[in-house]
């Protein structure tokens, strides 16, 4: 597979200037600098869980797009799918493990389907529901997993049966 006929006297090796390392260092970031950053999040009175509910919408309205019998590589089926994986991650950044959990287990049910259904729409439409009862923070952790279980059954009992 390789040709040991060459040495190494034939190869040359390129480097490539490290343009991100010349513009901030390779020291890393001092202590006063990480406690000022520390403090101004802690300060900070932006509220990111707006940004969940603005992919909760965007899901919404990418699920309500999605035509039975389409494709599952279509633009809104793909674009349910970015809101759910955004939604996902958005989740772990902010430590709430059921909109993690939930945004995980819709993404994975929108890769695996082969064609669009009424069920499979019904399924998708109770992941976004879910998403923004749990959002809300209206529900103890206990409520939060019954309904994580309940979601799994209902797309376990999809692809038995599809």
């Amino acid at each position: 597979m390789f040709d040991d006929s060459l040495n190494n006297d034939e190869c040359e090796f390129i480097s490539v200037p490290n343009l991100l390392k010349d513009k901030v260092g390779s020291n890393g970031l001092s202590k006063d600098v990480l406690t000022k950053a520390q403090n101004v999040l802690e300060k900070k009175s932006v509220e990111f869980r707006n940004h969940i509910f603005e992919y909760i919408e965007e899901l919404e309205e990418n699920i309500d797009c999605i035509i039975v019998g389409s494709n599952p590589k279509s633009n809104g089926v793909l674009a349910a799918m970015d809101a759910a994986v955004q939604l996902k991650a958005h989740g772990r950044m902010l430590k709430q493990g059921i909109i993690t959990d939930i945004g995980h287990s819709l993404s994975s049910f929108l890769s695996i389907i082969t064609v669009f259904d009424d069920d499979a729409l019904d399924i998708c439409n109770a992941h976004a529901v879910s998403l923004r009862i749990s959002a809300s923070g209206d529900l103890e952790f206990i409520e939060q997993r019954k309904m994580m279980l309940e979601l799994s059954s209902a797309c376990n009992r999809y692809f038995a049966t599809h």
